[in-house]
């Protein structure tokens, strides 16, 4: 799940800044900036009812502005609006995800973090009503 949530990010990215690069990986050695790189920093995973689970996945989407640039605070800043009025949803297959926290810092580079959280349901089959009066004890 968290390569499937890194890879819709990416992609809504590349729409976002055609020419510049995204990492999903370790970012290579001699790798050129501008670029993107994200990676998950965090998940939690709460079990409900059902075995319906509570998801939440914090990315970190770091920035690297153009080298030597005499302007990287405002390229930041350029693409921190972007992201900010971009990146609230995310589609994955036929789902969209909304973004439910965001906070920002950056020094040398931007970092754009943001958890998306949602439910994951057990498949429709798994909840039957013999499954529920298993679970419940209840007969008839």
């Amino acid at each position: 799940m968290i390569n499937t949530l890194i890879d819709a990010i990416a992609n809504k990215i590349m729409e976002l800044f055609e020419d510049v690069a995204v990492h999903t990986d370790k970012a290579p050695q001699d790798f050129v900036t501008s670029s993107f790189y994200i990676k998950c920093i965090s998940h939690s995973d709460n079990i409900l009812l059902f075995d319906n689970r509570r998801k939440a996945f914090t990315f970190d989407i770091v920035y690297f502005p153009a080298e030597n640039s005499l302007t990287a605070q405002e390229e930041m800043n350029n693409v921190l609006a972007v992201l900010a009025e971009n990146m609230h949803f995310i589609n994955i297959g036929d789902k969209v995800i909304k973004d439910y926290d965001v906070e920002t810092n950056r020094d040398e580079e931007l970092h754009y973090i943001v958890t998306y959280k949602f439910i994951a349901l057990k498949d429709d089959e798994d909840i039957n009503m013999e499954i529920l009066k298993e679970r419940t004890g209840v007969n008839g």
